[in-house]
């Protein structure tokens, strides 16, 4: 029976830092609120939207942050084609692993931000046989719900998810699989490591030869 690989998108996929350190800042801007630093933003990225824009402005409301998320959304997509980048050899990684895995897509990002992001990519939507975006979910990572609904929808309960942040693995050991780390993303090697995932990998480039 073929295993599943689910799949972070942003930093996992592609490159993603750009697109939303200017997104935000300006969702910022146009809700009266200062611009944030691109380091605090980078550390911050893995979090859903609204508790990340919490924890920059613990004194908003929820529905305040939300409202500067769906800003921040809007943004993204329009500036997706300008400022996304693959992470070299993913698109051959995807296709070389869709002949042997069943392939899930897991992200943050809202369904607009995430056919936007693909689009620029180069990446088809069909090489997953599921998506899940942040409206589809009430807990998001590292709660393992958006990996569980994958496996249910599947029918498969074997296979990895693979990230760039500790919210990934933690996400993907919740819900039982094994898990991957890449290092495309804003967290170091020794943060990934404490979470203990079966192996860390410079970058999905590389996950052909060590699954198929």
């Amino acid at each position: 029976m073929q295993e599943l690989i689910c799949f972070d998108m942003d930093n996992t996929l592609v490159y993603a830092n750009k697109l939303h350190i200017i997104a935000y800042n300006r969702a910022f801007i146009k809700n009266g609120l200062p611009p944030v630093n691109e380091e605090k933003l980078k550390s911050l990225f893995g979090i859903i939207g609204y508790k990340l824009i919490k924890i920059l402005f613990p004194k908003l409301k929820i529905k305040d942050a939300k409202k500067i998320q769906k800003d921040h959304n809007k943004i993204a997509v329009k500036l997706a084609e300008k400022y996304i980048k693959p992470v070299k050899g993913a698109k051959t990684a995807l296709k070389k692993l869709r002949k042997k895995y069943i392939l899930a897509l897991i992200t943050n990002c809202s369904k607009e931000e995430v056919n936007a992001i693909l689009k620029a990519a180069g990446i088809e939507k069909n090489i997953f046989k599921v998506i899940v975006s942040n409206e589809m979910i009430k807990r998001p990572k590292p709660a393992p719900d958006p990996v569980i609904y994958v496996i249910k929808k599947v029918g498969v309960k074997k296979g990895y998810m693979v990230g760039d942040t500790i919210y990934d693995i933690k996400a993907g050991k919740k819900a039982r699989l094994k898990t991957i780390g890449v290092l495309t993303g804003n967290q170091p090697e020794k943060i990934l490591k404490k979470e203990k995932p079966n192996i860390i990998l410079k970058s999905v480039a590389e996950l052909p030869k060590y699954l198929c």
